[in-house]
This record gives structure tokens, C-alpha cells and sequence, in this order.
């Protein structure tokens, strides 16, 4: 995770090992990453999305990976870190359909 200061912002931008996320939803193989860039595309088309003190601005695909940005605004109390907001939308992601039609077919 790194974090970088900007003006009136702290900017956290977290690589969401979705090598860690995905793979936890299914197996290491070339869906995986259909299924990652599926996903990114789908959160993609839904920014900003605000929750918990964080706006997720920015998902992409690499591999079997989705990369996200979240911004925490200066001053805004957050409830959730960083990564309890991120694990609670890797559950969200899990739940997708298309994901568990994936897991169900074994992929």
C-alpha cells in the first residue's frame, strides 16, 4: 500500500492483490482473467463509488489482478482502513453472479 499526501487529500492507492481477491474466487487458469477484467470493467462503468469515508475512482485489469484506487477525503472520519473497506467489497465481488457461476462451473 503507499500512500501519497495531495492537497486536501490523502490518496491511497492500493494494488488489490486480486490474485489474492480473484484467486480466492476461482482457480488459477486463463478465466481468472476474463473474470478480473470483466470485473474491472463492471466497477469501471459505476465510478465513483462512495462508501464507508472512501470513493473508489479508478479499477483496472492486469492478468488476474484488479487494481483500485480509493481516495479518503482530509478530515473525513473514515469507518472502516483501508483494508476492511477493500475486504468488504472483495466479499461483494465474490458474490457477483457471473462469478458464481464460474466457481460452480469450477473455473
Amino acid at each position: 500500500m503507499s500512500i501519497k499526501q495531495m492537497p486536501g487529500r490523502v490518496l491511497i492507492s492500493l494494488l488489490l492483490s486480486v490474485t489474492g481477491l480473484l484467486s480466492g474466487c476461482a482457480s488459477h487458469n486463463e478465466n481468472a482473467s476474463l473474470l478480473a477484467k470483466k470485473q474491472a470493467k463492471n466497477i469501471s462503468q459505476n465510478l465513483p463509488i462512495k462508501s464507508a469515508g472512501y470513493t473508489l475512482v479508478l479499477a483496472q485489469s492486469s492478468g488476474t489482478t484488479v487494481k483500485m484506487t480509493i481516495i479518503s477525503e482530509a478530515g473525513t472520519q473514515t469507518t472502516q482502513t483501508p483494508d476492511a473497506f477493500l475486504t468488504s467489497y472483495q466479499r461483494q465481488m465474490c458474490a457477483d453472479p457471473t462469478v458464481k457461476l464460474m466457481i460452480t462451473e469450477g473455473i
